[in-house]
């Protein structure tokens, strides 16, 4: 399973979406994947992480303050 946390439109050679995949439980992912911009695919994985839980909410869909 995967979401979109974050779109960054403005990217300027297409639009990468931060998601969160859930691999097993209390265990989860971020991961950057860039598709270029004006297509579907394919799809690049531009980095991938186990996220901070200082720097996470709870559920590690927003960034704390």
């Amino acid at each position: 399973m995967a979401e979109v946390l974050e779109d960054y439109l403005a990217y300027f050679t297409g639009s990468p979406l931060l998601l969160l995949h859930v691999i097993e439980v209390a265990k989860v992912m971020h991961a950057v994947w860039g598709i270029e911009k004006d297509t579907g695919e394919p799809a690049a994985l531009i980095t991938a992480y186990r996220p901070d839980t200082r720097l996470w909410s709870d559920d590690f869909r927003t960034r704390k303050p």
